[in-house]
């Protein structure tokens, strides 16, 4: 079932272009720990400590 005709129930959900897709699939494997990185950086600059708990507890499964 494609993700546009499932129902919202929680969590949260995107989409890629397949050409997104790809362009991702040329990085190296470097680059993608890199934007990793930085990324998981900025979440743990910009989320609240409120907000840390959740993600930590989503991380576990216990949420």
């Amino acid at each position: 079932m494609p993700d546009e005709a499932r129902p919202f129930s929680n969590g949260y959900r995107y989409h890629l272009t397949d050409e997104a897709i790809l362009k991702y699939m040329q990085w190296s494997i470097a680059t993608r720990l890199t934007w990793l990185e930085e990324a998981n950086r900025f979440l743990a600059a910009a989320l609240s400590p409120q907000a840390r708990k959740v993600r930590e507890a989503f991380r576990r499964g216990t949420l």
